[in-house]
């Protein structure tokens, strides 16, 4: 680690011209362009630790004003001030830089989306090829020299300074162009990201749960949790995980549901201790909501009282999108320790579309991990992570069963539920009873954080009734059997739509369904050679059946071979099919072994992807001979 931990600070100030036309480069992992432009009278500097934040605020007093900090044990923190009118003039840049401790600036930047970037000037976060040793990757970094800044917990991510004999966007372009590394980019950090709108009296009815007509409601616009506990509880080895501000670790409602955290460090918000305390309340609140202690004479029940929680807290006031990326690879890890996990994101990225964590979503769907995530408040565009493709997008209902909008019934005429072509869901969102920290309760709860543990809560509940569910096959229950047109005909139309999704979560149904094996996708490789030559091509039979009530999706089929020199084929991309409930079909495939396959015994597996999701696979044996 550096010796000097840096300050990272942006003023909004006139800017001086910059070299506009450097701020680019493509993504490695999926071959996004980014183009970005800068922010007029905002920069970024980064400063050296040994200045303390009460220093750099003097020390920038004629520059402008701090207005936004972001701190950690280490090793970073990051500041945005405000425009001040005694700084003005070309002349700034160089005496900004000419500060002492001054390491770099860049001005505020803003990306092809919409999103402004709020970054260190002087850093960048690479992640290389899972393939190559420590020694190999820090190897690449040295040839290309950058430091190391920050080891991150997933294995082979980094925080790194970037060289000091060429641009930071040349350097991430460097590394991009690399072919030991996955991806680069800018080492993003995001302000106020909790997707949390409060501010309403308390009461301590959950309407959400059972809805009798509350807060001028229509009677019956809730998950109809009452009829689904009546039916299943939640298994104790199906787990919610919610990602967010942490937990009220001694909460009596929540405390007997937390699973134990043993040597783990579920932290990764870079605080001083592995037990993820609330930051606030924010995570207390979600947590609750999905799984509190249920049937204890104390406060209030979960959507899935029996299921327990995982609980890791990272920053949403002013965090890096790398260590929300740690979190979420970080359950991957754990998957293989319990029948399903389900993770649960009340939270949005400010500063747009970040590599890792798109890496970090696919990583857990294709693991078979469903990732619920809010929708956003701003009444407009579904935001990052949610409009990945790779998660289940939750928007927010009022009490009668409306999308939450400026109009709703609730009355909250400022703030909306997201909506868009990445809507699958939605959840009550408004005026919900939950745990909050210092073990109390409160009803001020909304937003669409409110909505997103609820979703996951559910879907933990369908895993609860029936464990060997595909993520695919559970998500096509939650939204197959979600109560429709029970919202204004002019949004909720038949079917999917965008602002409502596949509706209101209906729990009861889910669940119902899940007891009653009402999905099942069948994927089955019959008549297959069990030894083939290296070199030769083989006919495969591929049988698929759909006892969805749901239709069966899907645009690819990979087969992937695991064995002593793993290989992977696609066989069918980019080539829609849609079969419909209680349909099935036979097709040949062929493949191709490659020549230079070591002879040995391979796990041949082929899946089925729909928007490079998993849906379903099979796994056969097969040996191959020289």
């Amino acid at each position: 680690m550096p010796k000097s931990t840096p300050l990272l600070l942006a003023l909004l100030i006139a800017a001086p011209a910059f070299a506009a036309g450097d701020y680019h480069y493509t993504s490695a992992y999926n071959g996004k362009h980014f183009v970005l432009e800068e922010v007029p009278g905002q920069v970024q500097i980064s400063l050296d630790a040994a200045l303390s934040v009460d220093a750099a605020r003097n020390l920038l007093a004629p520059y402008g004003r701090v207005v936004k900090v972001a701190g950690y044990v280490e090793p970073y923190l990051l500041l945005q001030l405000s425009r001040n009118s005694a700084a003005a003039g070309s002349a700034t840049l160089n005496a900004l830089r000419a500060l002492p401790g001054v390491r770099a600036v860049l001005p505020l930047l803003r990306d092809q989306e919409g999103y402004l970037k709020t970054f260190a000037p002087d850093q960048l976060t690479v992640q290389f090829r899972a393939d190559l040793s420590r020694a190999q990757q820090e190897a690449v970094i040295h040839s290309l020299g950058a430091r190391v800044a920050r080891i991150q917990r997933t294995p082979g991510y980094y925080t790194l300074f970037a060289p000091r004999d060429r641009s930071l966007f040349q350097a991430i372009r460097d590394f991009n162009a690399h072919p030991a590394v996955r991806f680069a980019e800018l080492a993003a950090y995001g302000f106020d990201d909790a997707t949390l709108v409060p501010d309403d009296p308390l009461e301590d009815e959950q309407w959400g749960l059972n809805n009798p007509g509350l807060y001028g409601g229509t009677p019956g616009a809730d998950i109809h949790a009452h009829a689904a506990w009546d039916l299943e509880t939640g298994d104790p080895n199906v787990i919610i995980s919610v990602i967010d501000t942490g937990i009220d670790w001694d909460h009596p409602d929540l405390a007997p549901k937390i699973l134990p955290i043993g040597d783990e460090d579920w932290d990764f918000s870079n605080g001083p201790n592995k037990i993820p305390h609330d930051s606030g309340y924010h995570g207390t609140a979600t947590n609750g909501i999905a799984g509190a202690a249920t049937n204890n004479s104390t406060g209030i029940a979960g959507v899935a009282p029996g299921c327990r929680l995982m609980p890791l807290k990272i920053d949403l006031s002013s965090g890096a999108n790398a260590n929300r990326a740690d979190a979420i690879n970080y359950v991957v890890t754990r998957k293989d320790d319990f029948k399903q996990i389900v993770i649960s994101c009340s939270w949005r990225m400010s500063s747009g579309d970040f590599t890792a964590v798109e890496a970090a979503c696919q990583n857990a769907r294709d693991n078979g991990i469903i990732l619920c995530f809010s929708s956003g408040n701003d009444n407009g565009a579904v935001n990052y992570p949610g409009k990945y493709v790779t998660t289940l997008c939750v928007g927010a209902s009022s009490q009668c069963d409306e999308r939450k909008s400026f109009n709703s019934c609730d009355g909250e005429y400022w703030w909306g539920s997201n909506y868009g072509p990445e809507m699958h869901i939605i959840a009550p969102g408004v005026h919900v009873t939950t745990t909050t920290s210092g073990g109390g309760y409160t009803s001020s709860f909304n937003g669409t954080s409110a909505a997103c543990p609820h979703a996951a809560g559910s879907v933990a509940m369908i895993w609860s009734a029936d464990p060997s569910l595909s993520a695919a096959e559970a998500q096509a229950i939650l939204q197959y059997t979600a109560d429709d047109q029970v919202g204004p005909p002019s949004e909720d139309t038949p079917g999917w739509d965008q602002y409502m999704g596949w509706g209101r979560i209906n729990l009861s149904e889910a669940v119902s369904a899940a007891l009653a094996g009402e999905c099942d996708y069948v994927v089955e490789v019959q008549n297959y050679p069990p030894s083939v030559p290296a070199g030769s091509q083989q006919s495969f039979d591929l049988y698929i059946a759909n006892n969805c009530v749901a239709a069966l999706k899907f645009d690819e089929v990979r087969l992937h071979a695991e064995g002593p020199q793993p290989f992977t084929t696609t066989l069918m991309d980019n080539d829609p099919k849609s079969m419909p409930s209680g349909s099935a079909v036979t097709t040949t495939v062929n493949i191709t072994v490659p020549a230079a396959a070591p002879a040995g015994l391979y796990d041949v597996t082929l899946t089925l992807y729909n928007n490079t999701l998993p849906v379903e696979s099979h796994t056969v044996p097969v040996e191959i001979t020289n």
